[in-house]
């Protein structure tokens, strides 16, 4: 990606033989990540059942025919733009792969093993930096535990700006019950438009929940989400929490609801 010549040099590098400007983007640049996603979002516009995440792009198909179908549709946008693909780092035509720390086939989803055991295996807390590297760590998989963030709240609080890192018993049995929830977590059915879904909305003083379900011949979980209330939410009254709880659901899952 070319960079525009008056932010080359913001991009100047010192080396021994004098001083450099990078006239493409490179790794390391803090909006780098986020223009990339942007320029693969604007080429693969349009196509069906591909998604994109970074350099890392997921074709989905009915069938073998379907996926070879869209995958030639993928590589002759990626060509005409002149984007290239390493094919010893591809995958085609596979009824399971690992993406992104999920593990995917034709019906469900579930977290990488090799990350659980990241979790699992985590060592203790002995500040704030750590907990919230945990934190990060935990709500990466938090689609797969219901109320999950109403769940750590006292271990928010315990991140905030100026609070006195004081660790107790409470907070490594919250941290611990997390990990469970997390390693013994529901499998998810993948989202089927063909079928009927159900939204299921709660709220609690301290955050609200709202969990996505594919009825076919019996109810499994899609997705859950959640989040904690600010302090001006907390305030509410109950049944105010109930309506931001639908709202919350309803703007989460909205691409999936039928209008």
């Amino acid at each position: 990606m070319p960079v525009h010549k008056e932010s080359q040099p913001l991009l100047t590098i010192n080396t021994h033989v004098g001083l450099f400007q990078y006239q493409r983007l490179v790794f390391g640049v803090a909006p780098g990540p986020s223009k990339f996603q942007e320029v693969m979002d604007r080429i693969l516009i349009g196509l069906d059942g591909t998604s994109c995440f970074l350099d890392n792009i997921l074709i989905a198909g009915q069938s073998r025919a379907d996926c070879l179908k869209k995958t030639l549709l993928v590589l002759e946008r990626l060509q005409k733009h002149n984007i290239r693909v390493r094919v010893d780092k591809c995958d085609f035509f596979v009824p399971e792969l690992k993406y992104l720390g999920h593990i995917i086939d034709k019906k469900i989803v579930c977290p990488d093993e090799k990350l659980l055991k990241a979790i699992k295996f985590a060592p203790g807390l002995t500040n704030d930096t750590e907990l919230k590297s945990c934190l990060g760590l935990i709500n990466f998989y938090c689609h797969f535990v219901r109320n999950l963030s109403r769940k750590l709240v006292p271990l928010y609080e315990l991140t905030k700006e100026g609070k006195q890192w004081e660790w107790s018993k409470e907070y490594e049995s919250i941290i611990k019950d997390s990990k469970t929830g997390i390693c013994y977590s529901y499998v998810l059915a993948l989202y089927d438009p063909t079928e009927k879904l159900r939204l299921k909305c709660d709220a609690s003083c301290y955050g609200v929940g709202a969990d996505s379900h594919v009825i076919n011949e019996k109810e499994k979980p899609i997705s859950f989400a959640s989040k904690t209330l600010s302090s001006a939410e907390k305030n509410y009254s109950q049944i105010e929490r109930e309506a931001l709880a639908i709202v919350f659901g309803l703007k989460k899952y909205h691409n999936r609801l039928p209008v």
